[in-house]
C-alpha cells in the first residue's frame, strides 16, 4: 500500500485521471464500469486473503473479520 500512495504522490495526472474515471465509471452504463467492478471486487478478495495470512502470522488479532476488513480497504465498498 505504501508503494501504491508514493506512486500516485510521483504521478498526480496519472491518479487524477483513475480516481475521475472510476468515480465515473460507478454509473452502470458507463464504458469501464465492467472493469471497475472487477478490480475493485478483486482487490476486496485479496484484502482478505492479506488479513487473513496476517492473522496466521500472528499480526492482526484472531477476532477481525478478514471479509470486512477486505471491504474496509477496498475503494468500492460493497456488502
Amino acid at each position: 500500500m505504501l508503494d501504491v500512495g508514493r506512486d500516485a504522490m510521483a504521478s498526480p495526472g496519472l491518479t487524477r485521471l483513475f480516481a475521475t474515471t472510476a468515480g465515473e465509471a460507478t454509473d452502470p452504463a458507463h464504458p469501464a464500469h465492467a472493469y471497475f467492478r472487477r478490480r475493485f471486487d478483486l482487490m476486496r478478495t485479496n484484502n482478505a486473503r492479506a488479513v487473513r495470512a496476517s492473522r496466521v502470522a500472528g499480526l492482526v488479532r484472531a477476532d477481525v473479520d478478514p471479509d470486512a476488513l477486505g471491504r474496509a480497504w477496498s475503494p468500492a465498498r460493497r456488502a
